[in-house]
C-alpha cells in the first residue's frame, strides 16, 4: 500500500474521530456494568462516516468505499466497488427504526 493510500485512510479516521468527538453525547463516561445493562442505551446516537479508496498501484485498480451517517435509529449509506470488468457497483442503504435494511444496487 502506497503511503498516499495511509495517509488518506488515517487522515479519514482521524476525521471521523474529532466529528464523534465534538458531540457531547459521544463523550459521556459510562462503565463496562451499565453497558452489560440490558436498559443501556446511548441518549443521542450521531454519526458521520466516510471512507475512499482509490488506487492504481502495480496495475491493478482499486476503487471501492463507504458512507454513512447516523440520526437517533435513522441510518442511511452507500458503499460501492469497483468491479473486475469496469463497472462500478454501489449499494444504497437506509434503515429507519424497525423496518429492516432496505437496500437498492445499481451498476455504473
Amino acid at each position: 500500500m502506497n503511503h498516499m493510500i495511509k495517509i488518506s485512510v488515517w487522515a479519514a479516521l482521524a476525521l471521523a474521530l474529532l466529528q464523534c468527538c465534538q458531540s457531547r453525547s459521544f463523550i459521556q463516561q459510562h462503565s463496562v456494568a451499565e453497558q452489560d445493562s440490558p436498559n443501556f442505551h446511548y441518549d443521542n446516537p450521531l454519526y458521520l462516516f466516510d471512507y475512499r479508496i482509490y488506487a492504481n498501484e502495480n496495475s491493478e485498480a482499486q476503487h471501492f468505499g463507504q458512507t454513512e451517517e447516523r440520526d437517533h435509529g435513522n441510518v442511511k449509506g452507500q458503499y460501492y466497488v469497483l468491479l473486475p470488468d469496469g463497472r462500478v457497483q454501489t449499494t444504497k442503504y437506509s434503515v429507519s427504526g424497525d423496518s429492516g435494511y432496505v437496500a437498492e444496487v445499481t451498476y455504473d
